[in-house]
């Protein structure tokens, strides 16, 4: 980095290449291994594909009660479902 600060200082411009040496080893110290992260990360993918899961078998046992099977569908999608129907309407 300090070559950088001395390369810039004195006048010069950075070619291309130099300026994706630059990016690649800034953007490298985002993506170092954290477990921390790779620890969130991965409680964050099994949560989901539970919650994914008791949505799944909520909507097919309550198939027949639509009203107690909204329950187990996410307000997200359903939100978005609705806006595409109303965009559909509209056209």
């Amino acid at each position: 980095m300090q070559a950088l600060i001395n390369h810039l200082s004195q006048g010069f411009a950075l070619s291309s290449v130099e300026m994706s040496g630059v990016l690649s080893a800034a953007n490298g110290y985002l993506y170092r291994d954290d477990e921390g992260k790779l620890i969130r990360d991965k409680a964050y993918t099994l949560l989901k594909e539970v919650v994914d899961e008791v949505r799944d078998y909520g909507k097919f046992a309550f198939r027949n009660a639509p009203e107690h099977a909204k329950g187990y569908s996410s307000k997200y999608e359903r939100d978005r479902a609705k806006a595409y129907r109303r965009s559909l309407k509209e056209e």
